[in-house]
């Protein structure tokens, strides 16, 4: 549906311009074009089950792990497993009355998505910088290469012999369509080793298109102009 959405539903940035990111009604919005009401009502229903499935889980596993590996050992640590059992069922309360909590400021950031990475790291332990992550894996995995794309802070690359480039991403304007964004990178980069291109001048390239990309609706287009445009300034260079 993701991808169909273009194609089904191509005002779908103006229909659910409401939405922090539009992107992600993509889903219901395919749904609603192609289904019968009947159907549509079904679907519905089974997203609840899903949901109920999904959040049943979370909130025994954690209310499991929390009993068992902090409640027991600091504060009931000759407890039986009825006394267990039952401060089990107190904690998976109070993590239900947590999330119901949160759940609003939920819509202050991009999408679940996100805000599941915003709590990560707030949570998560101190990890190496990133140089020396690259560093340890090149070695690990006997790469002679290490390319890292970071979304919106742009890309690197490290080699075995010791290079570090970094370049910011490329904005050509405002970002329509995220899709096809990665492709265009790995085709510049992959353009770049067939053509003995030095790293410093792939990173760049490979930036630019996927930053031209970025503002196109899909992954691709049938504008050839686009595509000859950079194919041009690149031979210049």
């Amino acid at each position: 549906p993701a991808v169909g959405a273009n194609m089904i539903v191509p005002d779908l940035a103006e229909k659910y311009a409401s939405f922090n990111v539009p992107g992600e009604a993509s889903y219901i919005a395919v749904c609603i074009a192609v289904l019968p009401k009947g159907l549509l009502g079904l679907l519905v229903a089974g997203l609840f089950a899903a949901t109920m499935s999904s959040m049943d889980t979370s909130l025994n596993k954690s209310a499991g792990f929390l009993t068992k590996n902090f409640y027991q050992p600091v504060f009931r640590k000759n407890a039986s497993d009825k006394e267990l059992l039952r401060d089990g069922r107190i904690i998976m309360f109070v993590l239900l009355a947590v999330c119901i909590f949160i759940a609003p400021s939920i819509r202050h950031y991009k999408g679940l998505f996100h805000y599941l990475l915003y709590v990560w790291a707030l949570l998560a332990p101190p990890v190496e910088d990133d140089d020396t992550r690259a560093t340890a894996l090149l070695a690990e995995c006997a790469l002679e290469v290490l390319i890292v794309t970071l979304g919106a802070a742009g890309a690197a690359v490290h080699t075995a012999g010791g290079e570090h480039h970094a370049r910011p991403a490329a904005r050509r304007g405002d970002v329509v369509d995220t899709v096809g964004a990665g492709d265009a990178f790995s085709a510049v980069t992959m353009l770049g080793l067939m053509n003995g291109w030095p790293w410093a001048r792939t990173l760049l390239r490979a930036q630019e298109l996927a930053g031209a990309v970025v503002g196109l609706r899909g992954a691709t287009t049938t504008d050839t102009a686009f595509y000859e445009n950079f194919a041009t300034a690149w031979e210049r260079t």
